[in-house]
């Protein structure tokens, strides 16, 4: 194997891992539950204080975290710091997603009536925190809608960058015929897989700006007095799939120097292909 072409699938080994890297990435962002992360404070109306709380530390701050899935929660003035866990339950047929709440004594879901809080008064809700106002409509039920396109772009994210880490590692090993199997493929996996998590983020900037920012908490901890308005920031995950987003990135210009290499021209150096003339006679081109 020539030196050139050592160097050229050693670039495509190297685009290779680091596609696993971000396949990596973008899996466990999706199992994370820490898309978004919040400070729980205490309003100064408190009609049903958690069962934890105690007036000796009524002051002391809560905080929630959820992703795609799941998450928990510790509710403020809980000064035994017990952590709730929290379900992100979606329904197709009514195309509402709602945080269901389990108490962390018998692990059964919190009962909520269904019209509790169906709307809170910004003004008041984040009287703390922001200057919020407004209304916000059902604070406990996240855009379905934003919700799917979330999940469906990271998953078409994951699936894309598969295709790129197989083109690539095909092109390591041999060259393929096909253009889709060959650099062009590894170029076109690599782009729809970047264009996928981009739109991912652009979604889940929607889904924050529209109503995370002003509630990620179960319908029954905003009946205890807790509220997160204005104290939300994007979690870990949401930098992971911005982390896999530049290594799709990166990895378009490593192959983009892999062609470079493959591009070198050995001057003085001969090809020779014989062919079988019509005559009967062997004739050798170059």
């Amino acid at each position: 194997m020539e030196k050139q072409e050592r160097k050229s699938r050693l670039i495509l080994l190297l685009a290779f891992f680091l596609t696993l890297t971000a396949i990596g990435l973008l899996a466990g962002a999706m199992s994370s539950d820490e898309w978004v992360y919040a400070e729980i404070q205490q309003l100064n109306r408190s009609p049903s204080p958690s069962p934890e709380s105690s007036r000796a530390g009524a002051d002391e701050p809560g905080y929630a975290s959820h992703g795609l899935f799941k998450g928990k929660f510790v509710p403020p003035g809980n000064i035994l710091r017990v952590q709730h866990s929290v379900d992100l339950t979606c329904n197709a047929s009514t195309r509402i997603c709602r945080y269901d709440a389990f108490d962390p004594r018998d692990g059964h879901l919190y009962y909520v009536e269904s019209n509790s809080y169906a709307s809170i008064n910004l003004a008041e809700f984040c009287e703390k925190t922001s200057q919020a106002t407004g209304i916000l409509e059902h604070p406990g039920e996240p855009s379905f809608w934003l919700w799917i396109s979330t999940v469906i772009f990271l998953s078409l994210a994951i699936l894309f960058a598969l295709f790129a880490a197989i083109a690539t590692l095909v092109n390591v090993i041999y060259v393929p015929i096909s253009d889709i199997a060959g650099i062009q493929g590894v170029y076109v996996w690599n782009a729809i897989a970047s264009l996928s998590t981009l739109t991912t983020l652009c979604i889940w900037a929607g889904m924050y700006y529209s109503h995370l920012r002003y509630n990620i908490l179960p319908v029954i901890v905003i009946g205890w007095g807790g509220t997160t308005c204005g104290l939300a920031y994007h979690g870990n995950a949401v930098w992971i799939i911005l982390a896999a987003l530049l290594i799709f990135i990166l990895n378009i210009a490593v192959i983009r120097c892999r062609r470079g290499v493959s591009s070198v021209r050995h001057p003085g150096r001969a090809i020779y292909v014989k062919g079988h003339a019509k005559d009967g006679h062997d004739t050798t081109y170059y």
